[in-house]
């Protein structure tokens, strides 16, 4: 008769199982493939107390005694053994926290406490569409010698959103271990690359002179001796073992003298300067090793009789990526988010019927989670032109991030609305608000962007492209874009007999689309985008003006090199300007009803090869904004091969000199394609007819477009 797989689970501490020699790798492993980031989030797991993940081994009896051979948790196992070398860690966070050896430690301290609260606060960012993304920074496969420091040319120390002292202060009081986490880090900090070795805080008090002769001590690829860290941590925890920790700050130059064989004069002098170093970087090992050892992780060991059919399964389950929980998921769990709306309206009704349906689930009443997670679905159809396609998103989507999508920005939108801020302790404390058994949000929402759209020609100009400001820019400023709009016509209070306030608000509008696509395109809204939301919410400063000498000159550069700040410029931001530019120089496409605007090139991407220059393949130089019928026509074919009619209608949209344009066909034909864009109503070069109407779109006077 088959026998049952018997298996027992266990909570060794991790530093046991990093420590345990009995386990061995079977001949068939995966590669080792975490990032850098992924590992300095497993070092963050601990040092918060959270669990880390299972690990999972075979027991087989031998001979030799038990040999336990490792099915799954090698990353998880290789991060927690190269965990014991502060370099290792600090390697790790330089990757995760962008660091360079120029800033001071309290910098490094601070870029520490804004992006680990970043991490930490729930659902930071769920974009997909050039917002950067999680894991934090860093998402290639990991494959580096981590025993080499990041080459600093290609970090971006840009600084990263930015919470507040309150939400840095609430994380670091629920997870009191990463100060301890960040002093390592800032112990370390820096390594610097000396010769063909590196050089950090943590091994420099330990290098004593050539003459001293250590056993942590190797030399580089020039002959040149340095102290290896791997071999520095081994020989601190052999010579301090039997100290306390309360007694390393007791240590004298004498104590580190007898641990020195046969020390050569000069060497207590050496010692003497460096003592309190040598103290730290005891302490630091000590810290690591103190917290492995108190920290545990779930171990489920399969008995020899466990047939191999039944471990590919345990391992195909423990591996299987499910869907992780969203916040509101988690918050469906809560009580106070499972209070009994009395009076739900008929709207909400039908939302929340509509939601359960598709989850195949009854519903009893209508609780304050059901409102904020249909609250999308509520939406009226004028306020599309800035949230796109969240409010048409049926439940059932099979897309599951659509889906999950659809859900959170319900909560964003709200906690945005009612406690100006989307952090984490903000979204808990969003079901406390009275704002369940009303419908007032919802028409904040359809009489301000009705109110918009019918004021301003410019942003009906937008909303007849049939695209979103979430979908050129992101979804976290679309709805960061909603909620000012909301702020400004509530300050205003825009109405048909007064035209100032409206103007007031028109003006606002227009102002926060500007910034906010500036923004975008320089790289401020990746990172932290949401922390950025939070600050928005609760400051003035969004509502001025983007000097023009900044647009005039990130305009001059995009359209000459597209580059901004020298950096090529990616193709998200540049088709975020291109719907933007197209906005306010009023451009109309004259669409079907079921047509949308969408980008294509001039010149044939296809054009394009390695041999050819591919700087301006993709460019507002080679960008068209098209009906989608006409880009269908167009397809890969070069304009000069397009019949008649459907040529002259791209010269006349995209400002395209017909004379000046003919044969226009390659890569080649970038300068005589630039030439050849001129605006037809203005008479100027396609850059200086934008930076003439962006001036005019924003400025205080002409309020050209309001009616």
């Amino acid at each position: 008769m088959y026998q049952l797989p018997v298996y027992k689970i266990g909570s060794p501490s991790v530093k046991e199982i990093a420590a345990d020699g009995q386990i061995l790798l079977p001949r068939f492993q995966r590669k080792k493939s975490w990032s850098a980031s992924r590992r300095f989030e497993l070092c963050i797991s601990l040092f918060s107390d959270y669990p880390m993940g299972t690990i999972v081994v075979k027991n087989e009896e031998s001979p030799d005694g038990t040999k336990k051979w490792l099915l799954d948790g090698r990353q998880r196992r290789d991060t927690f053994v190269d965990m014991f070398n502060p370099d290792n860690i600090y390697f790790w966070a330089q990757k995760y926290l962008k660091l360079q050896s120029r800033l001071q430690r309290d910098e490094v301290r601070r870029r520490f406490e804004e992006i680990v609260t970043d991490y930490l606060q729930f659902d930071d960012s769920d974009e997909t569409d050039g917002e950067a993304t999680s894991s934090h920074n860093s998402v290639d496969v990991y494959e580096e010698d981590l025993s080499t420091p990041v080459d600093e040319t290609e970090i971006d120390v840009s600084e990263n959103g930015g919470h507040d002292a309150q939400q840095i202060k609430s994380v670091f009081e629920r997870h009191k271990g990463l100060e301890k986490l960040a002093d390592i880090i800032c112990n370390v900090h820096p390594i610097r690359k000396k010769g063909s070795h590196y050089v950090s805080n943590f091994t420099e008090p330990f290098f004593f002179g050539d003459s001293v002769k250590m056993s942590y001590i190797e030399k580089d690829d020039d002959g040149k001796n340095y102290v290896d860290s791997a071999k520095l941590v081994k020989w601190i925890s052999n010579h301090t073992e039997a100290i306390k920790d309360s007694k390393i700050d007791s240590l004298t130059v004498d104590n580190v003298l007898e641990w020195i064989d046969n020390p050569p004069e000069g060497a207590k002098e050496s010692i003497q300067k460096k003592l309190e170093g040598i103290k730290t970087s005891i302490k630091t090992v000590r810290t690591i090793a103190n917290r492995m050892a108190n920290s545990q992780i779930i171990v489920i060991e399969l008995d020899d009789t466990c047939h191999s059919s039944d471990e590919r399964k345990i391992f195909e389950i423990i591996n299987t990526k499910g869907v992780p929980l969203t916040g509101p998921e988690i918050m469906s769990a809560k009580p106070n988010w499972n209070k009994k709306v009395e009076i739900p309206s008929s709207a909400v009704l039908k939302s929340v019927n509509a939601l359960y349906n598709a989850l195949g689930t009854e519903m009893e009443d209508v609780v304050r989670w059901d409102v904020a997670a249909t609250f999308t679905d509520r939406l009226d159809p004028s306020s599309d032109f800035i949230l796109g396609e969240l409010r048409t998103i049926p439940f059932d989507d099979e897309t599951t991030s659509r889906f999950e999508r659809k859900i959170t920005s319900g909560f964003k939108l709200m906690c945005g609305r009612y406690r100006h801020s989307i952090a984490k302790d903000n979204l808990d404390l969003l079901s406390e608000e009275d704002c369940w058994d009303n419908n007032d949000f919802e028409e904040e929402i359809r009489l301000s962007c009705k109110k918009l759209l019918a004021s301003d020609t410019a942003f009906k100009t937008l909303a007849s492209y049939k695209v979103s400001i979430s979908s050129f820019l992101s979804y976290t400023i679309g709805i960061n874009y909603l909620l000012l709009v909301i702020k400004s016509f509530k300050n205003h209070s825009p109405s048909p007999n007064n035209h100032s306030a409206t103007r007031e608000f028109v003006q606002d509008c227009r102002i926060l689309l500007d910034r906010f696509v500036y923004e975008y395109a320089t790289g401020v809204w990746s990172g932290s985008s949401d922390a950025r939301l939070t600050r928005n919410l609760s400051s003035d400063e969004v509502f001025k003006e983007v000097p023009k000498e900044n647009w005039d000159k990130l305009i001059d550069e995009v359209y000459a090199s597209n580059t901004i700040d020298g950096q090529h410029l990616k193709t998200d931001a540049i088709k975020g300007l291109l719907f933007y530019f197209s906005m306010v120089r009023d451009k109309k496409l004259s669409m079907n009803f079921d047509e949308k605007a969408e980008i294509d090139h001039i010149i044939p991407d296809s054009k394009f090869n390695k041999n050819s220059d591919n700087t301006f393949r993709d460019s507002l130089i080679n960008y068209a904004l098209l009906p989608s019928s006409l880009n269908k026509e167009k397809l890969d074919h070069s304009i000069e091969n397009l019949e008649p009619s459907k040529k002259s209608a791209i010269y006349a949209l995209e400002d395209i000199d017909s004379e000046s344009a003919s044969n226009i066909t390659g890569p080649g034909d970038i300068e005589k394609l630039r030439s050849a864009r001129i605006d037809n109503d203005l008479g100027l070069s396609i850059s200086e007819a934008v930076k003439k109407r962006r001036a005019e779109f924003v400025s205080n006077s002409g309020y050209w477009g309001v009616q």
